[in-house]
């Protein structure tokens, strides 16, 4: 997989391929806004997300079990595990942002999740394909596990074994998303308004070579 760190959001990369004005472990990038969590899951391959450190943020909680890095990124080696969802501690608004390589398999989907509570609920916004033509859905997510669609923005084109940027804009009651910085869909939701924490998500069978890098919040 190459790395897929080639977009960020102050539109530029510096040396060692991190984003540019970053300097690792002072929490500022070069606008001087502090990041709260910033990963390029640089570790061992196979060590297991809890066990490892952020340059910026975390611990790592393992909603569903698994999750690991591969070569210097993350992924659910085990697809086998249903609903797989890892989460660090956050803020209620901000933006989001998180590099990915959608897997072979047809018809899945993987994103962020962002206002986790305690209890597992949270919204949840995927990259679905090549269902619906390959679309941007977003969800809340009860403490049950039953998933309500908030909005979709239908046929995109989006396809299987290819690289994205996912980023999420949320502030109040407004969430928006962008694809590889294009907004691509707005919804409004009051869901879990006040909760902090954000992570990945990967649905049943959508491990196989689907990867996950360079996982950003910053208010």
């Amino acid at each position: 997989m190459r790395r897929l760190r080639t977009l960020n959001s102050f539109g530029r990369i510096g040396i060692g391929g991190q984003p540019w004005g970053w300097r690792g472990g002072s929490g500022t990038g070069g606008s001087g806004i502090p990041y709260v969590h910033f990963d390029t899951f640089t570790d061992t391959p196979g060590v297991l997300l809890p066990a490892h450190t952020p340059e910026i943020g975390g611990p790592y909680i393992d909603r569903s079990g698994g999750w690991a890095i591969d070569i210097n990124n993350a992924y659910v080696p085990n697809i086998a595990i249903a609903d797989p969802r890892v989460t660090a501690p956050g803020i209620a608004d901000g933006t989001a942002e998180v590099m990915l390589r959608t897997s072979q398999v047809a018809g899945s989907f993987m994103g962020m999740l962002i206002r986790e509570a305690a209890n597992e609920s949270a919204i949840l916004v995927e990259l679905e394909w090549p269902a619906a033509g390959g679309s941007i859905s977003a969800y809340t997510r009860s403490a049950a596990g039953a998933y309500g669609l908030l909005g979709t923005t239908g046929a995109l084109g989006l396809l299987a074994a290819t690289d994205y940027k996912l980023t999420l804009v949320f502030a109040g009651t407004a969430i928006d998303a962008f694809l590889d910085d294009v907004p691509v869909l707005s919804v409004i939701s009051a869901f879990n308004q006040t909760e902090t924490r954000f992570g990945m998500r990967s649905d049943t069978g959508t491990h196989i070579g689907g990867r996950f890098d360079l996982l950003t919040l910053r208010p």
